[in-house]
């Protein structure tokens, strides 16, 4: 992945793609939870929300697109990491308190 978006646009809003490719990438999504926890991709999630505020700041030039707007993206995906950050805990705690399924 080169950075978040395309230009360096905070694409967060759900995008229209074929139900194939949401099937896939749902059937990816939950083999990634079964082989780690949910807890864990929810946490790796906001990590690749700040990496993408940080790219967004580091790398994309002040007048391309305009300098507010890289901030204005970067500020959107460093409030989506702290979103999902906070759901962790109260993930895992729920969770801890469920017995394991077998899979």
């Amino acid at each position: 992945m080169t950075g978040p978006g395309q230009n360096g646009c905070a694409n967060m809003e759900r995008t229209n793609m074929d139900e194939k490719r949401r099937q896939n990438l749902s059937g990816e999504l939950k083999y990634l939870i079964d082989r780690c926890s949910l807890t864990d991709v929810l946490d790796l999630l906001a990590g690749i929300c700040a990496e993408n505020a940080d790219h967004l700041r580091a790398n994309w030039p002040d007048d391309l697109p305009p300098p507010e707007q890289n901030e204005r993206a970067a500020k959107i995906w460093e409030h989506a990491a702290q979103k999902v950050a906070r759901l962790v805990p109260e993930v895992r705690s729920t969770f801890e308190c469920t017995p394991s399924r077998s899979t």
